[in-house]
């Protein structure tokens, strides 16, 4: 019994009109990219001391041997030559942007940017390889080779939606579809569920993940509004990912059990899991139901199992989720949050204040009575821990005047453009001049971020 089939089904797309691949052409001659142990050599020459250059080198490399034509077992075997240089530049890189403030400086887009092309370039040479296999006649293709390459895909494809996250920006047009079709054309060849071995070594986790595990491994990422995390959190969620997405499930929308911790994925679009309503269950064959319940339920455990730990010893370890960050994934996954207030338009600048020591030294110690009290709760309604011990002071009287779109009882939405200090990140508390009673600062705290265009964020 031939376990595969490249015939189709009508309701699963066609690989050529998902997977966006570039015309291909003849190698220039002498290219050290048409041979695996010149690429090695190549490899080998990097300058690794300098992670910028060995980026670039690595990117322009990437970017010619995904359009030159080569034969899928060469090009298969390549492409996994490049794994490790890619993953030492992305890790050490990332320390240019990740928790820096907002808008990002030149440096730190510019790294950025240079971690996201590298991983949609990787993307793109397991993609290629997947387009010529399936398009082999009668089934006659690789079966290692094309699953091989949709976890690698897969992977790839992941980590940019992760660089997506960091930037707080929107993902690229069309890399869900392509996620949800890889893992459809996996599920239904039945194979999804199969391991494939990868070790550290190859730029991989390290640990042996199926097709499955990655796919609800991104979908899980998608559910936690990394718009109202900071980096720390993305981060420290993203290195529990691959072991939380076991205790998930997805099933079809008639055999999920209520609204609590469910996300509909529609597997023939380009849009991430969503909200599931009762009044939208369906037998929509697309549709399938992402069920966190079992996962929110070990976190539960793990919240109520865990010490009170001081913020200096959670920023600290890589892997300890502070009960505040555990209570707000749980929360954020059992019930959307709630609009509380009706917003109004408001096209005024206001003065805004960064960082409590900036506020106090603005401010005379009588005018400090006048201040709103801090409640001590995020937007979300999870507990707050300030530690002055190890709050990093701002330069003293920075007052910078912040275009506002519109208003509500319980906030502002700014517009910090990039002529304005590379200084804001999420959870910040901040002091906004009000007009009444005028003259006086309310204590705010910045709950979420949006990359706008021109290096202007909400």
């Amino acid at each position: 019994m031939n376990l595969f089939s490249n015939k189709v089904p009508a309701q699963i797309p066609v690989p050529s009109t998902v997977l966006e691949t570039p015309p291909r052409s003849a190698a220039p001659a002498g290219s050290f990219l048409l041979k695996a142990n010149k690429i090695k050599t190549w490899i080998k020459n990097l300058p690794l001391a300098n992670i910028e250059e060995t980026g670039n080198q690595g990117d322009k490399a990437l970017a010619e041997f995904n359009r030159i034509e080569l034969g899928n077992l060469a090009r298969s075997e390549s492409i996994e030559l490049f794994r490790d240089p890619v993953h030492y530049v992305s890790s050490n890189i990332a320390m240019d942007y990740v928790d820096r403030g907002f808008p990002m400086s030149s440096k730190a887009k510019k790294s950025c940017q240079l971690s996201y092309e590298l991983c949609m370039e990787m993307a793109l040479s397991y993609k290629i390889v997947i387009k010529q296999q399936l398009s082999v006649r009668k089934g006659k293709f690789n079966r290692k080779l094309v699953i091989v390459a949709i976890q690698r895909a897969l992977h790839y494809l992941g980590q940019a939606l992760l660089q997506s996250y960091l930037s707080y920006s929107d993902p690229r047009t069309g890399i869900w579809r392509e996620i949800h079709f890889l893992y459809e054309w996996a599920a239904h060849n039945q194979v999804h569920t199969l391991p494939v071995k990868e070790t550290a070594g190859q730029g991989g986790q390290g640990v042996d993940l199926s097709i499955e595990d990655l796919y609800k491994s991104q979908l899980l990422m998608a559910t936690i509004s990394p718009q109202s995390l900071r980096h720390t959190q993305i981060c420290k969620i993203h290195g529990q990912i691959n072991k939380w997405c076991r205790l998930t499930k997805l099933v079809a929308p008639q055999n999920a059990a209520g609204e609590s911790g469910m996300f509909f994925v529609n597997l023939h679009s380009d849009s991430p899991p969503y909200r599931l309503s009762s009044q939208a269950v369906t037998k929509d064959s697309d549709l399938r139901v992402f069920d966190l319940n079992d996962l929110i339920a070990q976190l539960q455990k793990n919240f109520e199992d865990a010490d009170w730990e001081s913020p200096a010893r959670i920023e600290a370890e890589d892997e300890l989720l502070s009960r505040s960050l555990l209570k707000l994934l749980i929360d954020g996954w059992n019930k959307p949050p709630e609009r509380r207030f009706a917003r109004r338009s408001l096209n005024k600048s206001l003065d805004v204040v960064l960082g409590l020591n900036s506020l106090h030294h603005l401010l005379d110690e009588a005018d400090l009575a006048g201040l709103i009290p801090a409640t001590g709760k995020s937007g979300r309604g999870e507990d707050l821990d300030i530690n002055l011990e190890t709050w990093k002071p701002t330069a003293i009287n920075e007052v910078y005047s912040v275009p506002t779109d519109d208003e509500s009882i319980g906030g502002y939405r700014l517009r910090w453009e990039h002529s304005l200090p590379p200084k804001v990140r999420v959870g910040d508390i901040v002091g906004i001049q009000t007009d009444d009673p005028p003259g006086q600062y309310a204590l705010c705290i910045v709950r979420w971020l949006k990359y706008l265009q021109d290096d202007n964020f909400y």
